[in-house]
Order: structure tokens, then sequence, then C-alpha cells
């Protein structure tokens, strides 16, 4: 997808001859220049050049940037330059957060940013890590933020700037439609599916009770028992001894893939 010119004016976007890297400026909540980031052209290797710190990556005025609809439309909550480009490039606004899960700093402009907005978060089509991404951003914003949403692209796109090229327009009315028909977030995270990979917390008792329900699956009776000082696994139609190396190995396997949400 081509950047408009316009956007990349908006956003600040510059060029190094000597370095022969593409430029663009991070903002604290105030608009003000706290770092510069810098890609190689040839390469794609990015920076950060000395003395920067992270921040956001946005027009800081909005109005200025020629997008009429800043105020009645969600603020789309995007990773990186380039998908903070590509929502410019369509006068959708937008803030582009430095990395996926941004940095302390950066969160911290964030939530002053959205105050009492409503906004849209971009998520990964996954049920797994997309969905954490999303509980860890939201959580923290719906503090502060009027509404949070999530918006996912389709399922052949990676990120929202592949989404703008492939959908062009109806890629705005697709989000659009997300927007209108999916609820806002709220504090039950049960408002968005998480997959069976994913933790959403490292209690031991809470661990028990998900690896004993995962083991379970279908089965009427319950997969382990412990009595008389030993342990039992059920098996089709009984229980079977076995020893407590044999358990610990079932934890280890059941936590290997699993991934925890960081809240």
């Amino acid at each position: 997808m081509d950047f408009s010119p316009e956007a990349c004016e908006w956003i600040g976007l510059g060029y190094l001859p000597d370095r022969k890297a593409i430029t663009w400026p991070e903002r604290n909540d105030q608009g003000e220049i706290v770092g510069i980031g810098c890609r190689k052209t040839q390469s794609g290797s990015k920076r950060m050049l000395p003395g920067s710190r992270r921040g956001l990556i946005y027009a800081p005025d909005p109005e200025w940037a020629g997008v009429p609809a800043y105020i009645d439309h969600p603020i789309l909550i995007v990773e990186g330059v380039t998908d903070a480009l590509a929502c410019l490039s369509r006068q959708c606004y937008s803030i582009g957060l430095p990395s996926a899960t941004g940095t302390a700093e950066s969160n911290a402009y964030l939530k002053k940013l959205v105050k009492g907005r409503d906004i849209a978060l971009t998520c990964e089509n996954d049920l797994g890590v997309g969905a954490v991404a999303f509980l860890e951003r939201a959580c923290p914003l719906s503090q502060v933020a009027s509404n949070v949403y999530a918006i996912y692209p389709p399922s052949e796109v990676k990120d929202m700037r592949e989404w703008f090229a492939a959908e062009g327009r109806n890629a705005i009315l697709q989000i659009e439609n997300q927007i209108k028909f999916r609820r806002p977030w709220s504090n039950d995270p049960g408002t968005i599916t998480v997959s069976s990979d994913v933790l959403v917390d490292t209690a031991p008792v809470y661990l028990a009770k998900t690896f004993l329900a995962e083991m379970q699956g279908s089965l009427d009776a319950s997969p382990i028992r412990y009595w008389r000082g030993r342990w039992y696994v059920f098996e089709s139609s009984h229980y079977t001894p076995v020893d407590e190396s044999f358990i610990r190995k079932e934890i280890y396997r059941f936590l290997t893939d699993k991934k925890i949400l960081v809240k």
C-alpha cells in the first residue's frame, strides 16, 4: 500500500541520507517529540536514534491532519508506524504503539490521550496471542476510555496496512461494522473468547482446576484421584494406580504450550 503524502507529513516522516533510513517521531501525550525511530531502507532493520525515549506515533492535531470524523469515531490503536500511516492515509485517526505491548512510558501516554474517548484496539486473528494482547491493553485502558472495542482484520491479512491494501475503502466499512455490532469491552474477560492455551491466572488452585478440567474432557468421572497415599488415573472404565512422577510429567506437559495472561 502507498501512504499518502499528507499522512507522511502529519506523522512527521523524514529521511536520513547518510544512514539511508526513514525516520519518524515518537511523541508524549502532549504531542512533544521524545524520540526518533529509524528504519534502514535496504535491510529493514529498525532502531531508535541515540538519546531517544519510546513514545507514541500519531498526528498531534487530528483536525489539522484532515480527519473530520475524529470527534465522532473511535480512535484506532495500532502497532507501529506503518499501520498508523495506513490508517491516516484513509483518514482514519489512529495512535501507533512502538511495539505489540508498548512500554511503560508509552502506555502511560496512551492512557492520557484516550481518556474519555471511544477507542478500537486491533487484534491478531487467533484466539490465543491475539486475545491475550487485547486483554492486556483493554484492562487498563477501560479504566480511562469511554468504550473499548476489538477490531479483527480478515484472516488472510496480517495487519492494518495489509487490510487497507487488500480491501481499500471496504476496510473502513468492515471496521465500522465490527464496532457497530460488537459490544464494548467490560471488566468481564468473558466478553471475548480466550482459547484453552491461555491461562488467565497463575494461582495454584486455578491451575489445578484448569489442569483437571482439561484432563477430564467428556469423562463423567474425575480424571485423577488421590486415595490412601496413592495417585490413580481413570482409564476407560476403572482407576489405575500411577507414580507421582507420572502426575508431575502430565502437569509439565499441560503447562508446556500455555500462555500466561499478564494483567
